[in-house]
Protein backbone atom coordinates (compact mmCIF):
# COMPACT_ATOMS: atom_id res chain seq x y z
CA UNK A 1 0.00 0.00 0.00
CA UNK A 2 2.71 2.75 0.74
CA UNK A 3 3.85 2.08 -2.87
CA UNK A 4 0.70 2.40 -4.21
CA UNK A 5 -0.11 5.90 -2.58
CA UNK A 6 4.15 6.72 -3.81
CA UNK A 7 3.12 6.23 -7.04
CA UNK A 8 -0.07 8.14 -6.65
CA UNK A 9 1.32 11.01 -4.82
CA UNK A 10 4.22 11.41 -7.65
CA UNK A 11 1.28 11.30 -10.36
CA UNK A 12 -0.31 13.67 -8.63
CA UNK A 13 1.94 15.96 -8.39
CA UNK A 14 3.16 16.18 -12.46
CA UNK A 15 -1.20 16.26 -13.41
CA UNK A 16 -3.26 18.40 -11.97
CA UNK A 17 -6.53 16.26 -11.90
CA UNK A 18 -5.02 13.70 -10.36
CA UNK A 19 -5.90 14.79 -6.40
CA UNK A 20 -4.63 12.03 -4.07
CA UNK A 21 -6.18 12.48 -0.65
CA UNK A 22 -5.62 9.76 2.33
CA UNK A 23 -7.14 9.37 5.92
CA UNK A 24 -7.34 6.96 8.71
CA UNK A 25 -9.61 4.02 8.22
CA UNK A 26 -13.15 4.66 8.83
CA UNK A 27 -14.88 1.60 6.52
CA UNK A 28 -15.05 1.34 3.20
CA UNK A 29 -18.81 3.26 3.45
CA UNK A 30 -17.08 6.16 4.86
CA UNK A 31 -14.08 6.48 2.11
CA UNK A 32 -16.09 5.63 -0.90
CA UNK A 33 -18.73 8.22 -0.17
CA UNK A 34 -16.19 11.03 0.66
CA UNK A 35 -14.67 10.04 -2.45
CA UNK A 36 -17.57 10.49 -4.55
CA UNK A 37 -18.06 13.85 -2.56
CA UNK A 38 -14.73 15.13 -3.70
CA UNK A 39 -15.47 14.17 -7.44
CA UNK A 40 -15.95 17.13 -10.09
CA UNK A 41 -16.48 15.12 -12.90
CA UNK A 42 -19.67 13.48 -14.86
CA UNK A 43 -18.89 10.59 -14.00
CA UNK A 44 -17.73 8.04 -11.18
CA UNK A 45 -15.59 4.92 -11.70
CA UNK A 46 -14.27 3.22 -8.44
CA UNK A 47 -11.60 0.45 -8.65
CA UNK A 48 -10.71 -0.79 -4.92
CA UNK A 49 -6.70 -0.97 -4.29
CA UNK A 50 -6.58 -4.96 -4.90
CA UNK A 51 -8.29 -5.02 -7.86
CA UNK A 52 -7.86 -4.09 -11.74
CA UNK A 53 -9.31 -2.61 -14.85
CA UNK A 54 -8.54 -3.59 -18.54
CA UNK A 55 -7.31 -0.99 -20.70
CA UNK A 56 -10.47 -0.09 -22.64
CA UNK A 57 -12.74 -0.85 -19.76
CA UNK A 58 -13.81 3.17 -19.38
CA UNK A 59 -13.67 3.83 -22.67
CA UNK A 60 -16.48 0.95 -23.29
CA UNK A 61 -18.30 2.37 -20.01
CA UNK A 62 -18.07 5.92 -21.36
CA UNK A 63 -19.54 4.75 -24.88
CA UNK A 64 -22.40 3.35 -23.37
CA UNK A 65 -23.43 6.67 -21.74
CA UNK A 66 -22.86 8.36 -24.52
CA UNK A 67 -24.75 6.25 -26.68
CA UNK A 68 -27.85 6.10 -24.38
CA UNK A 69 -27.91 9.26 -21.60
CA UNK A 70 -30.76 6.90 -19.70
CA UNK A 71 -28.71 4.77 -18.14
CA UNK A 72 -27.59 5.42 -14.64
CA UNK A 73 -24.99 2.74 -14.35
CA UNK A 74 -22.60 0.72 -16.33
CA UNK A 75 -20.76 -2.06 -14.97
CA UNK A 76 -19.12 -5.37 -16.65
CA UNK A 77 -18.12 -9.23 -16.65
CA UNK A 78 -15.06 -9.78 -14.28
CA UNK A 79 -12.40 -12.34 -14.24
CA UNK A 80 -11.89 -13.74 -10.44
CA UNK A 81 -7.89 -13.27 -10.41
CA UNK A 82 -5.72 -14.76 -6.97
CA UNK A 83 -3.14 -13.06 -5.52
CA UNK A 84 -0.68 -13.29 -8.54
CA UNK A 85 -3.77 -12.00 -11.01
CA UNK A 86 -3.78 -15.61 -12.14
CA UNK A 87 -7.71 -16.57 -13.14
CA UNK A 88 -9.18 -18.82 -10.59
CA UNK A 89 -12.24 -20.65 -11.06
CA UNK A 90 -15.50 -19.25 -8.76
CA UNK A 91 -18.27 -22.13 -9.05
CA UNK A 92 -20.84 -19.16 -6.82
CA UNK A 93 -19.43 -16.67 -9.57
CA UNK A 94 -19.94 -18.61 -12.69
CA UNK A 95 -23.77 -19.88 -10.76
CA UNK A 96 -24.55 -15.84 -10.76
CA UNK A 97 -23.18 -15.43 -14.80
CA UNK A 98 -24.97 -18.53 -15.95
CA UNK A 99 -28.32 -17.65 -14.57
CA UNK A 100 -27.97 -14.04 -15.81
CA UNK A 101 -27.11 -15.41 -19.40
CA UNK A 102 -30.22 -18.14 -19.32
CA UNK A 103 -32.82 -15.79 -17.75
CA UNK A 104 -31.39 -12.28 -19.53
CA UNK A 105 -32.66 -10.07 -16.43
CA UNK A 106 -30.07 -7.97 -14.56
CA UNK A 107 -32.30 -7.72 -11.52
CA UNK A 108 -33.34 -10.93 -10.86
CA UNK A 109 -29.95 -11.84 -11.43
CA UNK A 110 -28.85 -9.98 -8.59
CA UNK A 111 -31.32 -10.41 -6.26
CA UNK A 112 -30.37 -14.51 -6.71
CA UNK A 113 -26.69 -13.83 -6.35
CA UNK A 114 -24.27 -10.87 -6.94
CA UNK A 115 -22.59 -11.31 -9.89
CA UNK A 116 -21.09 -8.41 -10.72
CA UNK A 117 -18.91 -9.15 -6.94
CA UNK A 118 -17.62 -5.73 -6.50
CA UNK A 119 -17.54 -1.73 -6.04
CA UNK A 120 -14.81 -2.23 -8.48
CA UNK A 121 -17.39 -2.63 -10.89
CA UNK A 122 -19.55 0.86 -10.71
CA UNK A 123 -19.00 2.76 -13.41
CA UNK A 124 -22.18 5.64 -12.79
CA UNK A 125 -23.62 9.03 -13.41
CA UNK A 126 -21.80 11.50 -10.45
CA UNK A 127 -25.48 13.09 -10.53
CA UNK A 128 -27.36 9.66 -9.52
CA UNK A 129 -25.46 9.70 -5.84
CA UNK A 130 -27.27 13.04 -5.39
CA UNK A 131 -30.35 11.15 -6.43
CA UNK A 132 -30.39 8.14 -4.46
CA UNK A 133 -27.97 9.12 -1.87
CA UNK A 134 -24.50 6.94 -1.44
CA UNK A 135 -23.17 3.61 0.38
CA UNK A 136 -24.89 2.69 3.49
CA UNK A 137 -22.69 1.80 6.66
CA UNK A 138 -22.62 -2.13 5.57
CA UNK A 139 -19.85 -4.57 6.43
CA UNK A 140 -19.96 -6.63 3.36
CA UNK A 141 -22.18 -5.91 0.13
CA UNK A 142 -21.86 -2.32 -0.39
CA UNK A 143 -21.93 -3.21 -4.72
CA UNK A 144 -24.78 -5.34 -3.98
CA UNK A 145 -26.46 -2.83 -1.97
CA UNK A 146 -26.06 -0.15 -4.03
CA UNK A 147 -27.19 -2.43 -7.40
CA UNK A 148 -30.70 -3.48 -5.82
CA UNK A 149 -31.21 0.41 -4.74
CA UNK A 150 -30.67 1.63 -8.07
CA UNK A 151 -33.26 -0.88 -9.77
CA UNK A 152 -35.57 -0.10 -7.07
CA UNK A 153 -35.27 3.62 -8.19
CA UNK A 154 -36.18 3.08 -11.31
CA UNK A 155 -32.68 3.44 -12.96
CA UNK A 156 -30.94 1.20 -15.25
CA UNK A 157 -27.91 -0.30 -15.36
CA UNK A 158 -26.16 -1.52 -18.41
CA UNK A 159 -24.06 -5.00 -18.26
CA UNK A 160 -21.21 -5.26 -20.53
CA UNK A 161 -20.99 -8.69 -21.04
CA UNK A 162 -17.44 -8.77 -21.38
CA UNK A 163 -14.79 -9.28 -18.46
CA UNK A 164 -12.87 -5.39 -18.08
CA UNK A 165 -12.46 -6.20 -14.70
CA UNK A 166 -10.29 -7.90 -12.87
CA UNK A 167 -11.89 -8.86 -8.90
CA UNK A 168 -8.70 -10.16 -6.84
CA UNK A 169 -9.81 -12.98 -4.24
CA UNK A 170 -6.80 -13.38 -1.62
CA UNK A 171 -6.72 -14.49 2.19
CA UNK A 172 -7.07 -10.75 3.39
CA UNK A 173 -10.39 -9.66 1.34
CA UNK A 174 -13.13 -8.06 3.84
CA UNK A 175 -15.83 -10.69 2.64
CA UNK A 176 -13.81 -13.59 3.39
CA UNK A 177 -13.36 -12.83 7.35
CA UNK A 178 -14.69 -15.36 9.69
CA UNK A 179 -17.64 -14.20 11.09
CA UNK A 180 -19.04 -15.54 14.17
CA UNK A 181 -21.77 -18.62 14.03
CA UNK A 182 -24.81 -17.49 14.68
CA UNK A 183 -26.35 -18.11 18.45
CA UNK A 184 -27.99 -21.55 17.83
CA UNK A 185 -30.84 -20.98 19.24
CA UNK A 186 -32.31 -18.63 16.44
CA UNK A 187 -32.48 -15.32 15.09
CA UNK A 188 -34.28 -14.08 17.96
CA UNK A 189 -32.98 -16.00 20.60
CA UNK A 190 -35.11 -18.34 21.13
Amino acid sequence: MRRLRAVVRALAAQKPEVVFWSHPNQGAHYTLNAAIHRAKGEFVAILNSDDAYHPERLADCLQVFRDDPGVAVVTTALNVVDEQGDPIHNRWHERGKAFYREIGDLSLALVNGNLLMTTSNICARRSLFHEIGCFSALRYAHDLEFFLGVLARGKRIHFIDKPLVDYRRHASNTIREEVPNAPSRGWRGR
